[in-house]
Parts: C-alpha cells; structure tokens; sequence
C-alpha cells in the first residue's frame, strides 16, 4: 500500500489573519496574482516563471474548499499545497504565499487572492469558483 505523497507547501502569510473564518458559498472566487499565464485544471492551477525559464509554479485549492458547500474554513486551511519545480532538477520546492480575503476589488465580489512572494505582482487572473451553487440554495447566485 505504501505511504501517501507528502504534501509540499511554502510559508503562508494571511490577510486579515491565518484563522479569519469564510464561509464558502460567500466566496466567488479565486485570483491569482501572478504576471504570467496560468492554467487551470479543476482546483489545480499552474504558472511558469516569466524571469526563470523551464521554473513552473504549482498551486492547488483544498477539494473541500474549491468544491460548492456552506461550510466555513479558515484562511489558513485553504490552500493544499504551494510549490515550484525546475525542470533541469524536478524537484518540488516549497513556495511562500500570501493569501489575502477580500470583498470588493475584483468587480464587486468576495475573493480569496493568491500571491506568491517569489514573482511581482503585476497581473490578476480570475477564477469563478460560485458556478456549482445548487439552484434552491437560499442565497442568489453572484452576477
């Protein structure tokens, strides 16, 4: 059976604070605060090193917080995992991160942004994470 992948994670530093709580069917979603661009596979998202080249950046979204539900998390709890590989070397290294809540910056709505302390912040990119809301939920859907 063997034992599972560890998971590699950099520093977090969290706005307005590690243990702010959220509760997920308020986010709208996520942004990435990087100046290249960024692929998207379900709650995985990567990134190459605009100054570095063959460096690519790798972020991933906790399933139980990319996944529609109203349970609250903590700011902390959100990101699984940070990290960078090169590939002359294919080592994964972990990548600090700031991750910041925040309502009403990006066009209105609540966002939990992702910036990584190794590249500039020179770009935003959006990443709607409202679309699963089931249709009787309580709470409109964001615009």
């Amino acid at each position: 059976m063997g034992w599972p992948d560890p998971v590699t994670s950099g520093a977090g530093i969290f706005t307005p604070k590690a243990k702010f709580f959220f509760i997920r069917s308020y986010i709208a979603q996520f942004n990435l605060l990087v100046n290249t661009a960024v692929t998207q596979d379900g709650r995985h998202f990567t990134f190459p090193d605009g100054a570095t080249p063959g460096r690519n950046y790798h972020v991933s979204i906790r399933s139980e917080c990319y996944n529609w539900s109203s349970n609250r998390y903590s700011l902390d709890f959100f990101i699984e995992d940070s990290f960078y590989v090169d590939a002359a070397i294919g080592i994964e290294n972990p990548m600090s991160y700031g991750l910041i809540y925040d309502y009403g910056s990006f066009p209105g709505l609540p966002t939990i942004s992702f910036q990584p302390f190794a590249l500039p912040f020179t770009g935003v990119h959006l990443f709607r994470l409202d679309q699963l809301q089931p249709v009787s939920y309580w709470r409109p859907h964001f615009p």
